[in-house]
């Protein structure tokens, strides 16, 4: 795989840098499945002596080395059937072997079967990305709504001291009593003078005013 993708580059005047993109030359599988790939060919290999010619198989060879069937062979390996024989791999089609190639029914249920969990795989996993997805949804919401809570709390704090300061100022410049008695205004306007006086440091010599 690694010379084959070499080769390919430079037969496409790719440049090549083997100190940074020689990962991308090699064969990507991790070591078990290349190993039960190969043993699929080692496995094989005597039954595909008697259906191809000397010179189809060296074919066959050069299309293992390179790559050209490890996608027939990663599905064999993934489905594991266990009546798979020489005859039952489609590449051998390429080679005029007709009549021998065929895929049983349990094969192909098998194949479904496969399909089928790597669907259910992929759906959970979106499904756990949907859930996180919500989950951000409502922690920004929660975000801004505490945002817009905290900004009316600020805001009221801020009427409050306004009406405060508002009543504080009336109560200084213009006090107002509902008195019940005629002869009480004599005592709320000396305590409201002297209460002006004193908020505004406002000095009659130590006296204080009189009605």
């Amino acid at each position: 795989m690694f010379l084959h993708n070499i080769a390919d580059a430079q037969r496409l005047n790719k440049k090549v840098n083997l100190h940074t993109g020689a990962n991308a030359m090699i064969d990507g599988k991790d070591e078990e499945t290349s190993f039960a790939m190969a043993c699929i060919f080692a496995h094989f290999y005597d039954g595909w002596k008697q259906l191809l010619t000397a010179q189809q198989l060296d074919v066959l060879e050069s299309k293992f080395l390179r790559g050209y069937l490890d996608t027939e062979k990663f599905e064999k390996y993934r489905v594991q059937h266990p009546e798979l024989c020489a005859g039952g791999f489609r590449f051998l089609g390429e080679f005029g072997v007709e009549g021998i190639v065929t895929i049983t029914v349990n094969e192909n249920e098998a194949n479904v079967k496969l399909q089928k969990a790597g669907l259910n795989v992929q759906m959970a996993k979106r499904a756990k990305e949907q859930k996180r997805f919500h989950n951000h949804v409502v922690a920004i919401n929660d975000f801004h709504s505490l945002g817009i809570a905290m900004k009316a709390q600020q805001a009221d704090r801020q009427r409050e001291k306004q009406r405060k300061a508002v009543t504080a100022y009336q109560e200084n410049r213009f006090p107002l009593r509902d008195l019940g008695e005629v002869t009480h205004v004599s005592t709320f306007v000396e305590s409201a003078i002297n209460k002006y006086l004193n908020d505004n440091s406002m000095d009659l010599g130590g006296q204080t005013f009189k009605v």
